[in-house]
């Protein structure tokens, strides 16, 4: 998170809410810079903000975006699933079961 601590957290009003109660995806609309930035939610995070309501998010100027900091912490989930998958696929499970099947 050093990362995203080093940035300004900016206060911004909502505008507009879209959350979805199915699998969808859920947003939030806000104004900045007078251009309307969409930034996309999990469903109960979205229900948090309504519309009036202040949500803290960084801007990234080099890219014109605007997010919520939120640690990286799917991101970690993420590689660490992945990993597991790609280890769990690259092992020769024929050859392991054939070696432990002659073995019996």
């Amino acid at each position: 998170m050093k990362l995203e601590e080093t940035k300004n957290l900016i206060t911004l009003k909502i505008i507009k809410q879209g959350c979805r109660s199915s699998q969808g995806s859920s947003s939030v609309h806000v104004m900045f810079n007078k251009k309307v930035y969409y930034i996309r939610l999990a469903n109960e995070e979205c229900l948090k903000y309504p519309i009036g309501t202040t949500i803290s998010l960084i801007y990234d100027n080099t890219f014109d975006y605007l997010y919520k900091p939120d640690g990286l912490k799917r991101n970690k989930y993420r590689v660490l699933f992945s990993s597991a998958f790609l280890l769990l696929s690259i092992i020769p499970w024929n050859r392991l079961i054939s070696t432990f099947s002659k073995d019996e």
